[in-house]
């Protein structure tokens, strides 16, 4: 059977209003990108316009070509250039497994509104709530920073483990003292983590503690399953430049065990040891974890 990618980054999105017209289609990849700006519509959907120097975030998708819904306001979109309206086209759609060729829909019109914060529409009417579940995989899953920077009486809501399914943890960001946590796809693999119920003071905090507006770190919405099975949209922080795996610094390491061990499976938390132990390398953690294995010391 014959099948074409395609890339949706409105209604069509997971958990949006319109995403039953892609009950035939088969998700590639959850956290998929393109070039191009996004901008509010007159309608529920964004607008998507090409742009060398701009990231869309959405979703990608594999489609029999019959069954292919039309994005944007689903009303007539032209096979290219338009004049004044949507047009679909062809273009690279960038993924943590690679890059495909993938239809897109895009707007030309002489009308658009304002641009859509992080061009990513999940995040954006995610945000328009007034609290939020806040998936955390690495060092906010620990609470010293939160005590040391007075901010913890705002994460004292911890609604408990969260389990991110088709993803993997990654040490992608580099510093100059080492790695800091990240998420990638990973189909057969999970990522587990801590839920917490925040308010937008919280997530103001978070913003700045992530570097969102310095490029560092962007917001994403992903579906974390609780342990009575059911799975809740949460917002969670990925790396926007993503590198190669490297050692995280111990400080680091040690914020994200110490965190995760309150909270984590514990097969979780060995396959963490054992990672920085044999896999990451990171120093001095071996004699952390000898420590803690005498309790009198």
């Amino acid at each position: 059977m014959t099948t074409v990618y395609v890339f949706v980054y409105g209604s069509l999105c997971s958990g949006q209003q319109n995403h039953s017209l892609m009950d035939k289609a088969d998700l590639v990849s959850r956290q998929a990108f393109i070039k191009g700006a996004l901008y509010a519509g007159s309608s529920y959907d964004p607008l998507l316009r090409e742009d060398e120097h701009a990231w869309t975030y959405g979703e990608l998708y594999s489609i029999n070509p019959e069954f292919l819904p039309v994005p944007g306001d689903f009303e007539d979109v032209l096979p290219d250039h338009g004049d004044g309206g949507f047009y679909r086209k062809e273009a690279e759609v960038f993924t943590d497994k690679g890059s495909v060729k993938a239809e897109a829909c895009y707007w030309n019109g002489s009308e658009t509104g304002k641009s859509i914060p992080h061009n990513d529409w999940k995040v954006h009417q995610y945000l328009q709530q007034d609290s939020y579940l806040y998936f955390a995989y690495g060092s906010c899953m620990d609470d010293a920073r939160f005590i040391s920077q007075q901010v913890h009486h705002l994460f004292e809501d911890v609604k408990g483990k969260g389990s991110l399914h088709g993803f993997r943890l990654a040490f992608s960001y580099h510093l100059e003292d080492g790695s800091r946590a990240d998420i990638q796809e990973s189909e057969n693999d999970k990522v587990e983590g801590v839920l917490y119920n925040i308010n937008k003071e919280a997530l103001h905090y978070l913003f700045l503690r992530e570097g969102v507006e310095a490029a560092a770190y962007r917001p994403a919405i992903v579906p974390v399953e609780t342990d009575d099975g059911a799975v809740h949209q949460a917002v969670t922080f990925t790396v926007l430049s993503k590198k190669e795996d490297a050692p995280p610094p111990f400080h680091y390491a040690e914020e994200l065990y110490r965190g995760g061990e309150r909270y984590l499976s514990p097969e979780y938390i060995d396959a963490l040891k054992q990672r920085f132990l044999h896999d990451l390398k990171v120093q001095h953690f071996q004699e952390f974890i000898e420590k803690r294995s005498r309790p009198y010391d």
